[in-house]
C-alpha cells in the first residue's frame, strides 16, 4: 500500500481552493435571485366608527369627585342608549383615581385633591347619527373627546384584496427589472408579508383639548354635517424573491 504524504504548505493551498469554489457558488447562487417588494391599496367607504371619550372630575373629597364622575358616566350611558346604541357596542377602557398636589420651589406641596377619571369607548355603526350623538355624549357630562377612529367591518376581506394586489405589484417589478438586463423571473423561492399598520391610511380626528368639550355648556348642542368620513386606506406589503433564469 503506497502512503502519500501531504505538506503543511499543501494542504492550506488545497483549503484555498475549497473555500474559493464555496464562495464563488454562494456569489452564483445570490446573482441567481432577486428581491422586490410590493404594496397594494385598497380605498373603502367607512361603516363604523369608533368614539372614545373621558370623564374627568376632581375634588377635595375622593367620595365626591368619584360621586360627580360615576353620575357624567351614567347621563353619558343613557343619552347612548336612548340614541339607540346597544349596551355591548359601550365600554368602559380605563379608570384612574390619583391625588393631585402642587409643588413651587422649597414650598410644601399643596393638595389639591382626586383626580378620577374614565374612559369610554363607543362603537357606533350609523354614522348619520354621530355628530349628533357626539354633541350629547359632550352635554352630558362628557369632559375629553380622545379620539375618532372610522373603519371598516370587513378589514379581513379588503386587507386580502390589498394582499392579492401587492403581489400583483412584486411579480410585475421583478419582470420589469429583470427585463432590463435581458433576463426572465422564474418560481417565487421566498415570500414574506411586511407589516403594516392595520387600517392604512385611515383618518384619525386629533383629539380635542378641555376647552372644546366646554363649548357645548355655553352654546348648546352642536348640529349639522360637518363630519365626513371619507375613505379608508387598507394596504398590504410584500417582499418577495424570485429566481432568475
Amino acid at each position: 500500500m503506497r502512503v502519500f504524504e501531504v505538506s503543511r504548505g499543501n494542504v492550506a493551498l488545497l483549503l484555498l481552493v475549497i473555500s474559493i469554489g464555496l464562495l464563488a457558488g454562494s456569489q452564483a447562487f445570490a446573482a441567481g435571485t432577486i428581491e422586490v417588494t410590493g404594496e397594494g391599496e385598497v380605498k373603502v367607504v367607512a361603516d363604523e366608527v369608533i368614539l372614545t371619550l373621558s370623564v374627568v372630575t376632581r375634588d377635595l373629597e375622593l367620595s365626591k369627585g368619584l360621586n360627580e364622575n360615576n353620575a357624567r358616566v351614567k347621563r353619558i350611558f343613557d343619552a347612548l342608549t336612548s340614541q339607540g346604541v346597544e349596551a355591548k357596542k359601550i365600554q368602559t377602557h380605563h379608570m384612574q383615581c390619583s391625588p393631585q398636589y402642587e409643588e413651587y420651589q422649597s414650598q410644601p406641596a399643596t393638595f389639591l385633591g382626586y383626580l378620577v377619571s374614565k374612559h369610554i369607548v363607543v362603537t357606533l355603526s350609523d354614522l348619520s347619527k354621530f355628530e349628533g350623538i357626539l354633541s350629547r355624549v359632550i352635554v352630558s357630562g362628557a369632559t375629553h373627546v380622545q379620539g375618532i377612529q372610522f373603519r371598516t367591518t370587513q378589514l379581513r376581506k379588503h386587507r386580502d384584496t390589498a394582499r392579492d394586489m401587492a403581489m400583483k405589484h412584486a411579480k410585475e417589478k421583478a419582470e420589469a427589472l429583470a427585463a432590463a438586463v435581458g433576463q426572465k423571473i422564474g418560481r417565487a423561492t421566498a415570500i414574506k408579508e411586511a407589516l403594516v399598520d392595520r387600517w392604512g391610511s385611515a383618518p384619525q380626528a386629533q383629539p380635542s383639548y378641555p376647552q372644546a368639550a366646554s363649548v357645548a355648556y355655553e352654546q348648546g348642542p352642536i348640529m349639522g354635517d360637518s363630519i365626513a368620513p371619507g375613505e379608508i386606506g387598507i394596504t398590504a406589503k410584500v417582499i418577495v424573491t424570485f429566481d432568475l433564469q
